[in-house]
């Protein structure tokens, strides 16, 4: 299976199967975890499966109806451990942030008002450079906003590392 292609032992896999489960008539959904079914019949582990939803019901909500129940959705989750993957540092190729810039435009930045903002091709960006805001990084799919007194820098993966105030280490 695919846990195992990405390199799973067999013996690690664990699965952990949830309900998401409702009240007849109800909109709102509640998730549980199955309740273990080793050993039991159906009759027990249906009884046991209605009484976790009350009590999640109840939590949730504050009451618990005398109502059928209905199954809405049945999820099965498999998790393993899987070895780390190496990713390849970027290769630089000596350009600089000049070399990135396709113009400038004026953004709007709210409480901080509108600025005059360089326009870059993150492409062409090179692990280590660091980008002062105002600024936009560009790529085909996406633009990266760099706000005024924030700086965004490529790391050696090719990712857009900002630094938010209180978010250090």
């Amino acid at each position: 299976g695919a846990l195992s292609d990405d390199g799973a032992e067999a013996s690690a896999i664990t699965f952990e199967r949830r309900l998401a489960l409702r009240y007849r008539g109800q909109e709102h959904t509640v998730e549980i975890g199955r309740p273990p079914a080793d050993g039991v019949d159906a009759t027990t582990l249906e009884a046991r499966t209605a009484e976790a939803f009350h009590e999640a019901y109840r939590e949730a909500y504050t009451y618990r109806l005398d109502a059928p129940i209905q199954v809405v959705t049945v999820h099965l989750v498999a998790r393993a451990p899987v070895p780390r993957p190496e990713l390849p540092e970027l290769t630089p190729r000596g350009t600089t942030p000049e070399d990135a810039v396709t113009g400038a435009r004026s953004v709007d930045f709210g409480e901080d008002g509108a600025h005059e903002a360089r326009v870059y091709r993150r492409e062409l960006l090179d692990p280590g450079v660091t980008i002062s805001g105002p600024a936009v990084i560009e790529e085909d799919a996406f633009a990266t906003i760099v706000p005024p007194r924030y700086e965004a820098t490529v790391d050696p993966f090719g990712n857009l590392v900002i630094p938010v105030e209180g978010s250090g280490p």
